[in-house]
């Protein structure tokens, strides 16, 4: 009886099976019983009956196989198209007929847990049915597309929401990446109608009332300040400073995300934060220095200005031209007309010295052993520390007029006129006038050699970071505080870049005070840059390769600052924005540059000065120039070079080498 009800149960066991099958219950009759109480209670154990076993094993082998069957057959019904979702109304209904009829709810529900999609015993067969061909499937019938677009057009709302120039500022800032990101997060479409001063978001009406709702409470953060205009250069006006700084505006604001706007004679800032607001108050304020439209000047400007002339120079002889270099040039710069001086060229003519441009005495003529005396006499000698020297060439360039139609092309002094009259002109006139680096001639280094002493390679890539103190810059509502001559001024870190991307630290200055000369006209055929500066070295201690220079312990603060410095792209470089050097004060970035440098010394003693052309990328004013620098060196008698504590005492040989220089600066003209 008992084969018989399991083949009953089973009609598909082979005879292999039943051989199995006769074995194991044979085997199971001798199995012994046996019965003890524990605990009071009953308990019978028994060992597991073969039997039972084997056709528990058959029983799930045939469903297993059957399960494969169906789900095969349900997969066989699938459309095959990946690319098309959309079904027509008979394709549809076909395939919910085939899934109706062919199948029981237990097979459907089968399969769906075969895809990981849950499905509750509530569920009805059509609505099973509905979860196979839409969510698993992914179809849809044309009329289901058609219901869903009707119910979202229902449904969907236009909400138009007034606004001001600056909210719509805070709105659409960033890019539009604040508006992007809210777009996606609550499925809405956001349209920005700026001249009228309002916004549309579009969509659905629970998600448009929480879109508006967040765009409500980025725009509650904003934080306003009003700032009076800082101490104005005498013959300033205030509509002088708002046309001037106007187009400057949209740079400042996009810059340290503010909205600026000029009332009466104040600024008024609105900023998300409190530090927006102070980076625009920074840049606002470096902007009206570099305008030369305060009595603070600019970061970059010259103490003096001179041109070198020959006897014959008093005759009308100068003439300017249009010069304009976007790329290499500042956004303070870039958008004046600029104009460089031109020296007629009369044969052999003896130099009769330099004519001081801004001095107050019609007739100032110096030497060049004045103008080392003049720079000596900025530093002063109370101050332990070191003094450096440098020289670069390129062009003084004075800014054309503004109110010409033609800026860029219109000099600020028309045909040839006399250095009487150029100096007439700078004494009365309000524009400015800056120092801009020049590209040597290919054949400057003559003479020069390579440096390479100490198996160190003549090019070499570095970044430096300047930082200056906010005290050289206006102040906005108060009296401009100056600076003693002991107090640090500026703060430079530079940094070796290796060819694996490390950075090396090469050296921290600390700079007290520097004296800056221009000088138009040196051998006719360039500008000149003397730069001065008194600084000392931080270090942790004082190393024993440059023992002659004076060093200074390395604040805390600065170390945690070149400690947090990483280079982060070809020309990106993270670092903190500002420096807190307690006495010292703070120092802000003022700017990072990468610089391509390949260095020369000269090959006789004579030369005692180490040349430096450097491919120069800025970036924070985002420019590219190529610059010429050179520095006084002394040699020892092991044949290597050292920077001297002093370099003005070098005048001598530093001023031979920049006049030979000056007289190689030459263009092979076009057509020669």
């Amino acid at each position: 009886m008992l084969r018989w009800r399991l083949f009953s149960k089973q009609r598909l066991v082979s005879t292999t099976h039943r051989v199995q099958l006769n074995h194991a219950i044979q085997s199971s009759r001798r199995v012994s019983t046996r019965r003890h109480f524990h605990n009071s209670r009953l308990v019978q154990e028994s060992e597991h009956d073969p039997a039972d076993r084997l056709f528990k094993h058959l029983i799930s082998e045939q469903h297993s196989s059957q399960a494969n069957d169906f789900i095969q057959s349900i997969e066989a019904i699938r459309p095959k198209s990946k690319k098309q979702h959309v079904l027509t109304n008979e394709r549809y209904d076909n395939l919910v007929k085939q899934l109706d009829k062919g199948f029981t709810v237990p097979q459907l529900r089968e399969y769906l847990q075969t895809q990981q999609h849950r499905v509750s015993k509530q569920h009805r067969k059509q609505q099973i049915i509905d979860m196979i061909i839409r969510h698993v499937w992914g179809f849809e019938s044309r009329e289901m597309v058609r219901q869903a677009a009707i119910k979202k057009k229902m449904d969907t709302r236009q909400r138009y929401c007034k606004t001001n120039r600056q909210e719509l500022f805070f709105i659409i800032g960033d890019d539009g990446d604040k508006l992007r990101a809210i777009e996606e997060k609550y499925n809405v479409q956001i349209t920005v109608l700026a001249d009228l001063n309002q916004y549309i978001i579009e969509g659905y009406s629970q998600p448009v009332d929480a879109a508006r709702l967040e765009i409500k409470e980025y725009l509650s953060s904003i934080v306003n300040d009003h700032i009076s205009m800082p101490s104005l250069k005498q013959g300033v006006a205030l509509k002088d400073v708002v046309n001037a700084i106007k187009p400057f505006l949209p740079y400042i604001s996009k810059e340290a995300n503010t909205f600026i706007t000029i009332q009466d004679d104040k600024l008024s800032l609105a900023a998300r934060s409190n530090n927006d607001i102070d980076h625009a108050k920074w840049l606002l304020a470096k902007t009206l220095a570099d305008l030369d439209l305060t009595t603070t000047p600019s970061l970059d400007s010259a103490d003096d200005l001179y041109i070198q002339l020959t006897n014959e120079s008093d005759m009308a002889t100068l003439s300017f031209t249009p010069v304009h270099d976007a790329k290499a040039m500042p956004v303070t710069v870039q958008y004046s007309g600029w104009s460089r001086i031109n020296l007629a060229q009369e044969g052999k003519s003896i130099p009769k010295g330099f004519y001081h441009l801004e001095s107050d005495k019609k007739d100032n003529w110096v030497n060049d052993s004045t103008i080392r005396r003049v720079m000596q006499e900025s530093l002063p000698e109370s101050i332990h520390a070191n003094i450096s020297l440098e020289a670069r060439f390129g062009n003084v360039l004075f800014e054309n007029p503004a109110e010409a139609s033609m800026r860029f092309l219109t000099p600020p002094l028309h045909h040839q006129f006399s250095a009487q009259k150029l100096h007439d002109y700078i004494s009365t006139s309000n524009r400015r006038h800056i120092f801009f680096p020049n590209q040597p001639p290919p054949a400057i280094t003559r003479s020069f050699l390579p440096v390479t002493g100490g198996g160190s390679s003549p090019y070499r890539r570095r970044v430096i970071l300047e930082y200056v103190s906010q005290d050289l810059l206006p102040s906005f509502g108060g009296q401009t505080s100056s600076l003693s001559s002991d107090q640090l001024k500026r703060v430079q870190i530079e940094f070796l870049i290796q060819g694996d991307g490390d950075l090396e630290l090469e050296r921290v200055i600390g700079e007290y005070n520097r004296s800056t000369i221009d000088v138009i006209g040196l051998e006719k055929n360039v500008d000149l840059r003397l730069l001065a500066k008194q600084y000392v070295l931080f270090a942790d201690h004082k190393p024993a390769v440059s023992d002659h220079l004076v060093y200074t312990k390395m604040p805390i603060g600065l170390q945690q600052g070149v400690d947090q410095c990483e280079l982060t792209g070809y020309t990106d470089f993270d670092c903190l924005p500002s420096l807190k050097l307690g006495d010292m004060g703070t120092m802000d970035l003022l700017e990072v540059s990468f610089k391509d440098e390949a260095r020369y010394i000269g090959d006789s003693d004579g030369e005692d000065v180490m040349l430096t052309i450097s491919d120069v990328d800025t970036q924070k004013a985002q420019t590219r120039h190529t610059e010429l620098m050179i520095t006084p060196i002394t040699h020892d008698p092991m044949g290597s070079w050292k920077v001297p504590e002093n370099g003005l005492e070098l005048w001598l040989p530093f001023r031979k080498n920049v006049r030979e220089l000056s007289k190689r600066w030459k263009f092979i003209k076009l057509g020669q």
